[in-house]
């Protein structure tokens, strides 16, 4: 078996760029490989090695937010003509990937060597995305050659491992990309790699160009992950809703809540993360007396919209909550500093609370959004094509399939001086 270069340190930047002085591990490194031994010998036993079959168009979307970007994309396509990558561990020969990476673990150890004693920690943490990026990137290539009739991959994640792994490999097999966001993105993501790259706003062209060199064309389009609004209708609700990130600390939020339910005669929804709705403390939130909206049941947009005001830690939903006229503010649920790293708080979209006296004041204003800011970071908000992007980008999805893609910018799209498209 022919043993290529693999860079796993540069497959994973976005874990230095990111969570550098957040994320740390404190076992030893032969405990790491010991759990990757382990999990090794499950896979092998699963025995999943056969490379799968593409269609000429693919879906890239494992998670929840990422299929809310992307599905108003392929529902304007036949089911025969694409598929949806949409449960890595199913549907990638997992047992292939972990046996190939299990060929580089020399490789690794010389590369973690290098790695500079204030990041080990972290690499320690992430140990399974920094292993397995040997073995992702081998499969994904042979996946690629096999797919010889495989032309378009379309993405709404820049950043985890398999997607990397598909961007940097695609042109090579002379396959085309498209991206478009599955939230809002700050300075520290990876820089524009695509071929052509749907954007939110002129928020997200600023930051990616800050990062540095941009690869393809871009155009300001607005994200089909917004046109649900215009079905939805804003409920005058009376409740104040919490959404909770993965980086929050549940015993700040518990004292929050019984500070806010001790000075304010409302409604209080808890909404958790994707990933955190399985843990069972939200039944003892639901005991409690608070409401629980679960984002397996409930999309970001409907739990918005009744609300009369948002409060959150550094996430998108400021955004979603903003698009649905329902104001927002920033308090930190973490021990972590607040990074601003959507720059929400200094573009002006909602304010940041400290304290939570601070909080229960701004509560008690009412709260206030600026209508202005908003179209910074959608740019179809109150334009012809709120509503539409989804439709937008599917017609262009099916012109890149022919070769003719640029034909559907005219009348739609028109080129700026500062060298992105935008709508005419």
């Amino acid at each position: 078996m022919n043993r290529i270069h693999v860079d796993i340190m540069e497959l994973n930047a976005i874990k230095f760029s990111s969570y550098r002085g957040l994320m740390h591990s404190s076992q030893s490194l032969v405990r790491c490989y010991f759990s990757f031994i382990v999990r090794l010998l499950y896979w092998m036993l699963r025995f999943r090695w056969k490379l799968p079959h593409w269609k000429d168009l693919l879906f890239v979307a494992p998670t929840l937010n990422n299929r809310k970007a992307l599905e108003p994309i392929w529902v304007h396509f036949s089911e025969d003509n694409y598929m949806v990558l949409y449960n890595l561990r199913e549907q990638l020969p997992y047992s292939r990937i972990y046996f190939l990476s299990m060929l580089h673990l020399f490789d690794f150890h010389r590369a973690y060597c290098k790695v500079p004693e204030k990041d080990k920690p972290l690499v320690k943490y992430f140990f399974s995305d920094f292993i397995l990026a040997y073995g992702t990137y081998i499969t994904i290539r042979q996946i690629l050659k096999k797919n010889s009739q495989l032309k378009v991959i379309v993405f709404s994640n820049d950043h985890n491992m398999v997607n990397r792994c598909l961007i940097e490999l695609a042109p090579s097999y002379h396959i085309k990309t498209l991206y478009t966001q599955h939230a809002s993105i700050t300075e520290r993501f990876p820089s524009l790699l695509f071929s052509y790259s749907f954007l939110d706003g002129l928020d997200a062209f600023n930051k990616y160009k800050t990062i540095g060199s941009i690869v393809g064309k871009v155009f300001l389009s607005g994200n089909p992950r917004f046109d649900i609004i215009s079905r939805l209708k804003k409920n005058n609700g009376k409740a104040i809703g919490i959404d909770i990130n993965i980086h929050d600390d549940i015993d700040i939020l518990k004292n929050v809540c019984s500070y806010l339910s001790e000075n304010v005669n409302e409604e209080i929804i808890i909404r958790p993360h994707p990933s955190l709705e399985q843990i069972p403390v939200w039944n003892d939130f639901s005991k409690a007396g608070y409401l629980i909206s679960y984002p397996s049941k409930e999309n970001s947009f409907e739990f918005v919209g009744k609300l009369r005001l948002l409060i959150a830690n550094e996430s998108s939903i400021h955004l979603d909550s903003n698009l649905m006229n329902t104001p927002s503010v920033l308090y930190n649920f973490s021990m972590n500093p607040v990074m601003d790293w959507y720059s929400y708080v200094k573009n002006g979209l909602m304010p940041i609370c400290s304290t939570k006296e601070e909080l229960l004041k701004y509560i008690q204003s009412g709260g206030k959004m600026d209508v202005e800011r908003v179209r910074y970071y959608n740019a179809a908000f109150n334009t012809s094509y709120e509503g539409r992007v989804g439709i937008v980008i599917a017609d262009f999805v099916k012109c890149m399939l022919q070769d003719i893609e640029m034909n559907s910018v005219s009348g739609v799209f028109h080129l700026h001086k500062d060298g992105y498209y935008c709508y005419v």
